[in-house]
């Protein structure tokens, strides 16, 4: 969920995973597909909507999100987390890493639409169909703070 750069993607396929990744930013597709190709990497990318994944129910054994859900509005979290739920395998794995209330930058998100500081009631409602095998808090003073969920289907 969300290339970034591809780290993740990058991770994941040099440890023998089938990589698709979707982002909403078609650059973000384009320097993924470039790095992967320099890398001598395989992945699937492609730009799309979290809001209707275009993947096959049952379909993946893990589906990793660091800090791409909170980027879309907090109305539409809970159905895109749905959708995770249909599209992973039984028991399957969702991990996500989520910014939380606690951010120490969260003046300078509130009001802007762009990200969602979620609260664990929040999480725990969002993810009531999964069994929770972890949810932590990490934090870096002064940087950043947020959830690392682990869920499973």
């Amino acid at each position: 969920m969300g290339c970034g750069a591809g780290n993740n993607a990058k991770f994941l396929a040099e440890n023998g995973f089938d990589v698709y990744g979707i982002d909403g930013s078609e650059t973000a597709v384009k320097i993924c597909e470039e790095r992967f190709r320099k890398w001598g990497l395989k992945a699937h990318f492609i730009r799309g909507d979290f809001l209707s994944l275009p993947y096959k129910n049952d379909f993946f054994d893990l589906i990793v999100d660091r800090e791409s859900l909170c980027a879309n509005r907090t109305v539409h979290i809970k159905k895109i987390i749905d959708d995770i739920f249909r599209k992973l395998k039984p028991a399957g794995f969702f991990i996500s890493f989520m910014f939380n209330e606690f951010h120490p930058n969260k003046s300078s998100f509130r009001g802007t639409g762009r990200v969602h500081l979620a609260n664990m009631e929040e999480i725990l409602g969002w993810l009531s169909n999964f069994k929770i095998e972890n949810i932590a808090r990490h934090s870096l003073t002064g940087l950043f703070d947020e959830y690392i969920i682990i869920v499973k289907k």
